[in-house]
């Protein structure tokens, strides 16, 4: 898990987020992401967080699946004493920026969902179960063969380890993607870390991945978004982004179900990726009827489907 022969590539870093610093770099003949950490903790505090982190990569590592990003080790010293977390490097970057540039279609905007559906169902059905913790548009990167992989495990875990990072992403960053359960200033325990959450947070993501735009990109403001989401207000997924009706009211549906306040009401990842399928069926296919009766519109559909995955 401890990488020797690590080198950076670039002379500066590529970018920098809430918590970390993106420096290209190379293992052996592979290009690799350096995400170098910024945490300023000392002594004994340093050496829990480590510990936290330690785990959760280690986690990580273990995890295999084509929609996961693959972890490669960490490194204490290239960049000493920073913590680096190194992974392949994507070239095609995060689903956002890779679909504004590439104008994707929706048939091609409902796969990549469906590949992250798939990812999520993979973490969630591991014994114990495995919660991202933060899910959104920027950790799903895209690669090569133009899969989508989710980013960024063991970073959420700074979230709870640690508030002296120059941002975390519950306060900061990640914010708009956050379940109303965890922005209720009332203190989160860790085994409120359900997967829930991430089901959340997935709405959230394929809404910025259809629209383009973060969940409530009309406040410019954190705290607006907050006091929106603890009244029950929830991002309103415009009719233009899906021209056809039956896939818009399916989609909408799904997302209402992803957003419900209640958390024993939301899907689990197994059912949201069974709507999906049928959908994209819907999509290519309008004449189906999907093992459904004919006269069920985009919501019927969506709560018939939630209702019975296995179908």
């Amino acid at each position: 898990m401890f990488l020797t022969g690590l080198v950076r590539e670039s002379e500066t870093a590529i970018t920098g987020g809430g918590f970390a610093d993106i420096w290209i770099g190379r293992l052996d003949r592979q290009r690799v992401c350096i995400k170098v950490l910024r945490f300023f903790q000392e002594g004994s505090d340093r050496e829990t967080l480590l510990k936290a982190l330690s785990k959760e990569v280690l986690l990580w590592r273990q995890l295999n699946h084509p929609n996961i990003l693959p972890f490669l080790g960490i490194n204490i010293e290239l960049f000493s004493p920073s913590f680096c977390i190194v992974s392949p490097w994507m070239s095609n970057g995060n689903i956002i920026s890779y679909a504004k540039n590439s104008s994707l279609d929706l048939s091609t905007k409902l796969e990549h969902t469906i590949q992250i559906a798939e990812g999520l169902f993979y973490l969630h059905e591991l014994d114990p179960p495995v919660v991202h913790g933060d899910i959104k548009g920027a950790n799903i990167l895209i690669s090569d063969d133009r899969r989508c992989c989710v980013a960024d495990f063991g970073l959420s875990v700074l979230d709870t380890q640690s508030m002296n990072l120059t941002h975390t992403a519950t306060v900061q960053g990640s914010l708009r993607w956050l379940a109303p359960e965890f922005i209720n200033p009332t203190p989160v325990p860790t085994e409120g870390r359900l997967t829930s959450r991430d089901i959340y947070a997935f709405g959230c993501t394929v809404f910025e991945i259809l629209t383009g735009r973060p969940p409530f990109s009309h406040h410019n403001l954190d705290i607006s978004v907050a006091i929106d989401v603890l009244k029950g207000v929830r991002p309103v997924l415009p009719p233009t982004v899906i021209p056809k009706e039956d896939v818009f009211m399916s989609i909408r549906a799904m997302l209402d179900s992803c957003w419900a306040e209640e958390i024993t009401h939301r899907p689990d990842a197994q059912r949201l990726l069974h709507l999906l399928k049928h959908v994209q069926n819907l999509l290519h296919f309008p004449e189906r009827e999907l093992g459904t009766s004919p006269m069920l519109n985009g919501p019927e559909l969506a709560r018939f489907v939630i209702a019975h995955p296995t179908l």
